[in-house]
């Protein structure tokens, strides 16, 4: 079972309205059940992926 922990931050309302923007772009393309968190946490994956390549997040 993974770890997790919540993380908050501020994010400008623009960044959260295009979040939801894809989230149901995708939502209404795949049929998955996505929420903002979800992308976030993409996100936040791929970022370490590249910039840390040795560890996995």
């Amino acid at each position: 079972m993974s770890q997790r922990v919540t993380v908050a931050a501020r994010v400008d309302k623009p960044v959260i309205d295009a979040l939801e923007e894809i989230a149901r772009h995708r939502r209404q393309s795949t049929g998955e059940d996505l929420r903002k968190a979800d992308l976030i946490r993409e996100a936040l994956e791929e970022y370490v992926r590249t910039h840390l390549p040795d560890r996995k997040p």
